[in-house]
Order: C-alpha cells, then sequence, then structure tokens
C-alpha cells in the first residue's frame, strides 16, 4: 500500500513533525511511505528520516535555490506576503 503525508513544512522542529517521521519509518518497514512536505526552509530536516521514506517539497524558500520564490522572475515572493493573507489565517468574524 502506497502511504502519503502531507505536512506544511518538514523542515522545522516541533511535535507534529518529530510524530509524522516517527510514523512514516514504523510504515515503512511493510508500506511505500512518502512525506510531501508544502515548504521547504532548509538543506536538511532537523530530524533524520528513514531512507525508505520519499520526501517531496512543493515549494523550495531556500536562499540558495534557483526556483526561490525570491529568486525567480515574474513569480510573488511567499516571503513578503503580508500576515493575514495567507490561506488559513486567522480573523475574526463580525458579530
Amino acid at each position: 500500500m502506497k502511504i502519503v503525508f502531507l505536512i506544511q513544512n518538514l523542515y522545522g522542529i516541533g511535535g507534529t513533525i518529530r510524530s509524522t517521521v516517527n510514523l512514516t519509518a514504523a510504515l515503512a518497514e511493510r508500506h511505500e511511505v512518502e512525506v510531501v512536505s508544502i515548504l521547504r526552509t532548509a538543506d536538511q530536516p532537523s530530524f533524520d528520516i528513514d531512507a525508505r521514506v520519499r520526501v517531496r517539497d512543493l515549494v523550495d524558500l531556500r536562499e540558495s535555490s534557483p526556483t526561490s520564490p525570491e529568486t525567480t522572475h515574474g513569480r510573488p515572493s511567499l516571503r513578503r506576503t503580508p500576515p493575514g493573507a495567507t490561506p488559513g489565517a486567522t480573523t475574526t468574524a463580525p458579530c
């Protein structure tokens, strides 16, 4: 069975990331496992990823990346997006 996890940023540090890494390693013993990280902010993840787990990144935000939004001409930079303008931003509904 193929199992795919979607996580916002595999390259940070936190409980969700650690739990995902541990679970993918356990599942990789019997399944094909992949982690899709929406953002890539570092060269290497903070936690060791099992060699049997495939990692795929959707948006590379490293400054050294040739596809970084800051270095790709003609595309908006995610780093310069004002707070509250991104999906999932907390807003207060009028009463």
